[in-house]
């Protein structure tokens, strides 16, 4: 009997528990960037294996570009000029950023876990807690601006097991490795989490040139100044007068 009742337990605790996962993928791994470049359009989709009948899901993906140190420069008047009266830096901060969901991120988690998985830009813009809340705002609207930081709680189509969201980047997108982050929640829980990657980089001509800037510098920093001066002297050649 108690054989019969430990084998019992043995087959109810060796069964799969069901559990939902995300699977992420990129119309595009690798970007290029030509003199032409206008920006371009990276589709994220994807699929949750093993829903929960009836469940209520919801999606957010995060792009983040390389990470680079953003300067917000507060100005003001001293004695009738504007200067720069105080500089604000947000270390390690995304020089792109895309944030898209499915639901307004105060309805998908708590305010902790939103802190916490960083989602949104209001995140973001915390840097390391030191910028005054004036220059969160301003980096926010900037960046903004730009076309560089996006938050759209509409971006995500789901319906209601297959998912697809459109990442715009802009002309002005750095080049380098973007990481994707899709956080599947229900119930305001972390159910699934995925990352993938794709990257921006320079094509042609912009490429060479932006290979040899980088594994001569010194010679390309003189060769630019030489050329600078060549066509200096050429211009006023040209229109010298006698």
């Amino acid at each position: 009997m108690k054989l019969a009742a430990g084998l019992a337990a043995l087959v109810v605790f060796s069964t799969p528990t069901r559990a939902e996962d995300l699977l992420l993928a990129l119309s595009s791994l690798d970007v290029t960037i030509a003199s032409n470049w206008a920006g371009a359009d990276v589709t994220v989709f994807g699929t949750v294996r093993e829903p929960i009948p009836g469940r209520a899901y919801q999606l957010v993906i995060t792009t983040r570009g390389p990470a680079e140190t953003l300067v917000v420069r507060e100005k003001g008047r001293v004695a009738g000029l504007w200067v720069t009266k105080k500089n604000s830096r947000f270390p390690e901060a995304p020089s792109f950023l895309s944030v898209l969901s499915n639901a307004p991120l105060d309805e998908t988690v708590d305010p902790a876990e939103r802190t916490r998985a960083r989602l949104g830009l209001a995140e973001y813009a915390r840097g390391d807690g030191s910028a005054p809340q004036a220059a969160r705002q301003a980096l926010m609207r900037l960046q903004a601006e730009r076309g560089l930081w996006i938050e759209d709680d509409e971006g995500v189509s789901f319906d209601p097991q297959l998912f697809h969201a459109t990442v715009h980047l802009p002309s002005n997108t750095p080049f380098g490795a973007f990481e994707v982050e899709g956080m599947l929640y229900a119930d305001k829980t972390l159910v699934a989490r995925r990352t993938i990657t794709f990257r921006v980089a320079k094509a042609g001509f912009e490429a060479k040139v932006a290979d040899v800037a980088e594994r001569i510098r010194l010679g390309y920093g003189v060769g630019v100044a030489g050329l600078a001066l060549l066509f200096g002297w050429a211009a006023s050649a040209m229109f010298r007068r006698d």
